[in-house]
């Protein structure tokens, strides 16, 4: 439990980079998960920091408060929305309203950004954002495509240009930065915030694979689809993480196959498209990644980002299941050559 809790407070940080409060929880559930002896109520914070490695006197406090209360000041002020202090007792910025815009930022298509707009907006709640959100839609000029979709939240977001935002017509008395994306997730929060049960991941993967045999032409098997992330790892997740390749094949074979992926599942209803809620699908970053890997070795230069997944070509998207769920869903399409080192 003391370090399920030090590792919400590291999520508690309000922050997607490291920094140095990041780092010092990071530490502390490490020192936690690596300790060899109980760490029990009777010991007071100067005992934790004698005995602890890598913590120090503010941390040994809030450890102590996590043992004997089961939260600590800092966690407390995150579920009330009140900024936190630091070591010194300085209010920390941008702490202000983190367990709200937490859980706006469980909605995909929403970054911390926009929640930190909504907050600053007044809103508290996914309740009040639907309630603004059908309320902004109903006070937008009625243009004939809107007007005939107003009854249905995320199909009236559609940009006729970039597909990013809402209409100008809609946004000129916008009470809300709503994008299409936003408005989707909104609509869909109640499946998408639900720990997804395994009969949605095991249809999820054969529609996957079946999908996969449907558009490469002879190719019948050598299909691979390894389950990554927070599954991987056991225990409730609310999004499925596959890497997908194929080692019976060349390289060639992935040529495209983002592309050939998207288009036979949006056809078939299984993946919500671009025009119509969260998706991105990614294509042909590997090439240039390929490039610059070449310039480093040549430079000895180490940029230190080699491990991540981020070039290879990806589906960011939302499976619709055959009960009508709406599922988080993130295919990682990887060449044979580089899926050991995946």
């Amino acid at each position: 439990l003391l370090l399920l809790l030090l590792l919400l407070l590291l999520s508690c940080t309000g922050v997607s980079n490291l920094n140095h409060e990041a780092l010092t929880y990071a530490h502390a559930a490490a020192v936690v998960r690596g300790c060899s002896f109980p760490l029990k109520p009777s010991m007071s914070p100067a005992q934790l920091q004698r005995l602890l490695p890598f913590v120090g006197h503010f941390m040994a406090r809030i450890i102590h408060q996590l043992i004997t209360t089961g939260t600590c000041e800092q966690l407390q002020c995150f579920r009330q929305d009140l900024p936190v202090t630091n070591s010194r007792g300085d209010l920390r910025p941008n702490t202000a309203g983190g367990a709200t815009r937490a859980l706006f930022t469980k909605l995909p298509g929403v970054g911390p950004i926009m929640a930190e707009k909504w907050f600053k907006v007044g809103f508290r709640s996914i309740e009040s954002l639907l309630e603004a959100a059908a309320a902004d839609l109903a006070a937008a000029p009625a243009a004939p495509a809107a007007a005939a979709a107003r009854s249905q939240i995320p199909y009236l977001a559609r940009s006729s240009s970039s597909g990013s935002r809402l209409s100008k017509s809609c946004q000129q008395d916008s009470i809300l930065p709503l994008s299409r994306e936003a408005i989707y997730s909104l609509n869909y929060h109640k499946d998408l915030f639900e720990s997804m049960p395994d009969d949605d991941v095991t249809e999820m993967r054969t529609e996957v694979l079946q999908t996969l045999t449907a558009v490469t032409p002879g190719v019948t098997d050598g299909w691979i689809m390894q389950t990554v992330g927070g599954a991987a790892r056991g225990g409730a997740v609310h999004d499925a993480d596959w890497v997908i390749t194929n080692n019976k094949c060349d390289t060639k074979l992935l040529d495209g196959l983002v592309t050939r992926v998207y288009d036979n599942m949006t056809r078939s209803g299984r993946l919500v498209s671009q025009d119509e809620g969260f998706c991105r699908v990614q294509v042909g970053k590997l090439v240039g990644y390929k490039e610059k890997a070449r310039k480093d070795l040549l430079e000895k230069t180490d940029r230190g980002n080699r491990h991540q997944l981020d070039h290879y070509d990806h589906i960011w998207g939302i499976y619709v299941t055959k009960a009508g769920k709406r599922r988080r869903m993130d295919l990682i399409f990887v060449p044979p050559d580089c899926h050991s080192w995946v």
